[in-house]
């Protein structure tokens, strides 16, 4: 995981001054839900991710109760809790389509809460198209990252107050 990506959620996590929750799509080897878990106020990780020997390895290495890894599409990724902040990291592995992604995103962040999309560098993405799926599902779009120095980029948005009932 980038320095990039560690820097974004610290910042979105330093002013925090309750509990919160991370999802963290395509965790890999939970590394980065890790070095998180020395934040104040952490209450629960998900990690998942569609690569069993990583699941397993970040299950073996964390015995935190407040972190659970899970061997799961994202799709088929079900919480009976909502989110704070939802990390996706290489998005185009891990939605169908954007839209999709971004809607199931959507519902499962608290209001007020935060998606941060790391899609794979040397990715070709259309900057316009993400801005404007973000937005038709409800987001509001705060910016982009690193596109510009041609380091890995990084899609920050938050989730708006619109009522996405029609997409439920």
């Amino acid at each position: 995981m980038s320095s990039l990506v560690y820097d974004e959620l610290r910042l979105r996590l330093a002013d925090v001054k309750s509990n919160f929750t991370l999802l963290h799509v395509g965790c890999g080897s939970g590394e980065l839900i890790g070095e998180l878990l020395a934040l104040p106020h952490v209450d629960r990780m998900v990690g998942i991710d569609l690569r069993q020997h990583l699941i397993a390895r970040a299950a073996d290495s964390q015995s935190d109760k407040r972190i659970e890894f899970r061997h799961q599409s994202f799709r088929d990724f079900e919480s009976t809790f909502n989110f704070d902040l939802i990390l996706v990291s290489a998005p185009s592995t891990h939605f169908s389509d954007l839209s999709s992604g971004f809607i199931k995103c959507y519902f499962l962040l608290r209001e007020k809460g935060s998606l941060i999309l790391h899609p794979q560098s040397g990715g070709n993405f259309d900057q316009k198209l993400w801005r404007s799926e973000l937005e038709d599902c409800g987001f509001e779009f705060v910016r982009f990252s690193g596109i510009e120095a041609q380091s890995e980029p990084l899609i920050i948005a938050s989730k708006s107050a619109i009522n996405r009932t029609a997409y439920s």
